[in-house]
């Protein structure tokens, strides 16, 4: 497990702010911190809570709410589903689903975010009926 540490824009439906983004390569799943949250985005409830396991041996986290965030840096922009918590000691941690999604990478050996080179391509898949 590694990590890079950005400050970054992050923006929502409510509004925009720099928060301190941590891309880590040991976090499945992107979550963000409830004050930031509010602050630039509709929270929203999920259907059924969440729970993830820490790092910590026996700790876990029980998750309720998510939201979509988008973040720019480098020329790019990407949004993703976040999940929402009050007990996170980061502003914003960017997982593992999301670097997929994006093609990112990290070189952590430059402290450099990379991105796959057909980011920006849409893909449209047809599908034929029966």
């Amino acid at each position: 497990m590694s990590e890079l540490r950005k400050k970054l824009e992050i923006e929502g439906d409510k509004g925009r702010l720099v928060a301190d983004v941590l891309f880590d390569s040991g976090a499945s799943v992107s979550l963000i911190k409830r004050s930031i949250a509010e602050k630039v985005a509709t929270i929203l409830k999920l259907r059924a809570p969440r729970h993830f396991t820490l790092d910590k041996e026996g700790e876990s986290l029980e998750v309720n709410e998510v939201t979509r965030i988008e973040l720019t840096f480098d020329g790019h922009t990407i949004s993703d589903e976040f999940f929402v918590t009050s007990d996170l000691s980061q502003e914003v941690i960017l997982g593992v689903k999301t670097f997929q999604a994006w093609r990112i990478k990290l070189d952590f050996e430059n402290d450099r975010i990379l991105f796959g080179s057909d980011l920006s391509r849409l893909k449209l898949i047809t599908i034929k009926p029966y």
